[in-house]
């Protein structure tokens, strides 16, 4: 595919591999979430079905839900 037509594709993407690419705060927000443990409480308790549509929340979401949870949670 990249033999003669898309070649300068391929020299992209290669030279982007070269690069060394420091993980960015969202890089590790999204890590933290897909431990098991919370992907398994996202996928059963923070993705709704809209007008057959699935929406998943946003980590920023799940962590503010999750802390007001707790809060309410303390109060009682």
């Amino acid at each position: 595919m990249f033999s003669d037509r898309f070649y300068y594709v391929k020299k992209h993407f290669e030279n982007l591999e070269n690069e060394s690419i420091l993980p960015t705060v969202q890089d590790e927000y999204l890590l933290n979430l897909c431990e098991p443990s919370r992907l398994l409480d996202l996928i059963f308790g923070f993705i709704i079905y809209d007008n057959n549509i699935k929406k998943v929340a946003r980590y920023q979401q799940y962590f503010a839900i999750k802390k007001t949870i707790k809060k309410i949670s303390e109060i009682k």
